[in-house]
């Protein structure tokens, strides 16, 4: 649930559709394999048997996704400067080859499995930690404050937040006092169907740290199960009453 690497929905679809051109994915490629030196638009528009001003194109396009960033260098004759192209700030999300990442999370939580056998409440201290600094860092980019906003506009920050973070979650307060937090999609499926038991706790105690930083609740009912073949997790978060004012 790392803020610092989610790209929106919008911004995976600008990538996608910038890179869908066979030409364009080709000069990014050419881009990276330059490992770090700039590149014109001439060595573009050489590599490829393209007009400049086609390679200028194409090259702006991959500078609007932030896939480049483009900078000027002065020509040695004293001319124009030329327009030179690197690599942008996209590029960790981004890589040729892939990262292997699954494969590195196996070893990470092999190791975790051991520690967890010694300290078994480890998992959800750290699990939980892990999940209100996630939700904190959203509930400071949304200017809002627990204690002084109403539930409604916190829930609904919280569901905004859900989806960036993949899950599709559907949040619902009903009229008991409790908040349905159904989660539709489980961005650790890969590694749940290898250790179940280890990566659930986990992410249920991700979700409740989540939960809890966002508004006051007891906890976070439910048990997983979308790694034992159903379709959601449907988790029930039982709101507790508001505290008196002055009595903080």
């Amino acid at each position: 649930m790392s803020h610092t690497s989610i790209l929106s929905a919008e911004e995976t679809l600008n990538i996608t559709g910038a890179l869908g051109d066979p030409t364009r994915y080709s000069i990014y490629r050419f881009i990276v394999e330059a490992a770090g030196k700039p590149v014109t638009v001439a060595e573009v528009a050489a590599q490829f048997s393209l007009h400049p001003n086609v390679a200028r194109m194409h090259l702006q396009r991959l500078v609007e996704v932030r896939l480049l960033q483009s900078d000027t260098r002065r020509s040695k004759g004293g001319g124009r400067p030329a327009r030179t192209y690197r690599l942008g700030a996209q590029v960790a999300n981004l890589q040729f080859p892939p990262r292997d990442y699954q494969m590195l999370a196996g070893v990470a939580l092999k190791v975790v499995d051991e520690f967890a056998g010694r300290d078994p409440e480890a998992l959800d201290r750290v699990g939980t930690e892990l999940g209100r600094e996630e939700a904190r860092h959203a509930l400071k980019r949304d200017g809002l404050d627990p204690r002084h906003h109403d539930i409604g506009v916190l829930l609904k920050s919280l569901s905004a937040t859900a989806v960036g973070l993949g899950l599709y979650p559907r949040v619902e307060q009903n009229d008991d006092g409790t908040v349905d937090f159904e989660i539709r999609n489980c961005v650790f499926r890969e590694l749940s169907t290898q250790y179940p038991e280890l990566v659930c706790s986990l992410h249920t105690a991700m979700l409740k740290g989540f939960v809890q930083e966002y508004v006051s609740a007891s906890g976070l009912e439910g048990t997983p199960a979308i790694s034992s073949g159903e379709a959601v997790c449907l988790f029930k978060v039982r709101l507790r009453p508001p505290t008196p004012a002055g009595e903080e």
